[in-house]
């Protein structure tokens, strides 16, 4: 049933218009009806921005292996985690020697296809299984994010990044409004439960859980390489209405995680709800030509 229902709901995305597949969603996720003629809360211009905003750059920052070529370019390749190997064959996995260290295997094009290496006791037929999946998925049609749509599916391997005690370090995102740093979230506990704190920009606790779902973790110190990595969360974000930077921190280096220009897919309620009104009276929608 289960299996039907997944089927079911990928051919309405692939067939209805744009529109009208978020008008439907949204209601059901956000709970309250779409505006895309009047846009107020900040998750409608999300949605907006999914039909009318629409520039060959959104692909080539939402590609986890292109982007590394922008970050390089616009900031510095030293932020980037080392690369180890990238292929668009699946099978390629199979023989491939992995390294000695911690490494993770993703998905370049979809989010959430991934799988953690720790040592060389690897199953090989199902990390192929997988990656196979992943190669297959097209994830514009489950949100309709344009910028996924175009994406050369590949699988990429990374350094693993880890902090002192062996666990992977915390995440910081800045949800960056027309090129202005507005948001932080400090993202941690993700190998247990997914937990978030959510802070102004000069990083002072807000009342506020985005998504509504997620609980909060203890207090986290302001690092000393924070004001650096919001300067770079800006300069990385001037050419986009909206885009969240995500950054790791490892000591007191700074290295890039990715790109996310619709962040919960535009279905994320605001806890209270008050703070999708404040941020989307922020978020100024370009021009359509």
């Amino acid at each position: 049933m289960l299996q039907v229902k997944k089927i079911l709901r990928e051919l309405r995305a692939r067939l209805f218009p744009d529109a009208l597949y978020l008008e439907h969603v949204f209601v059901k996720q956000v709970g309250y009806k779409l505006n895309l003629k009047n846009p107020q809360t900040f998750n409608e211009k999300l949605q907006w921005l999914k039909i009318n905003y629409r520039k060959p750059l959104l692909t080539q920052c939402a590609d986890k292996y292109a982007v590394r070529e922008y970050i390089a370019t616009v900031i510095g390749e030293q932020y980037l985690i080392p690369l180890i190997h990238v292929t668009d064959e699946p099978n390629d996995l199979l023989t491939f020697e992995f390294p000695d260290y911690p490494c993770i295997v993703k998905s370049n094009h979809d989010s959430g296809g991934y799988q953690i290496i720790r040592d060389n006791n690897v199953d090989r037929n199902k990390l192929v299984t997988d990656a196979s999946g992943w190669i297959k998925n097209n994830h514009f049609y489950k949100t309709k994010e344009w910028q996924y749509k175009n994406i050369k599916p590949k699988i990429i391997i990374e350094k693993l990044l880890m902090d002192e005690n062996g666990h992977i370090p915390n995440d910081i995102k800045f949800s960056c409004i027309n090129g202005r740093a507005e948001i932080v979230h400090v993202d941690s506990n993700k190998e247990v439960k997914h937990l978030r704190n959510n802070y102004t920009r000069e990083f002072e606790p807000l009342a506020m859980n985005w998504p509504a779902e997620y609980d909060r973790n203890v207090y986290f110190p302001k690092s000393k390489v924070f004001p650096e990595a919001r300067q770079l969360a800006e300069i990385l974000a001037k050419p986009f209405p909206f885009v969240r930077v995500d950054f790791y921190f490892v000591g007191e280096n700074i290295y890039f995680g990715e790109l996310t220009f619709h962040p919960t897919s535009g279905f994320g309620r605001f806890s209270p709800n008050y703070y999708d009104f404040k941020y989307g009276s922020k978020l100024t929608l370009p021009k359509v030509i």
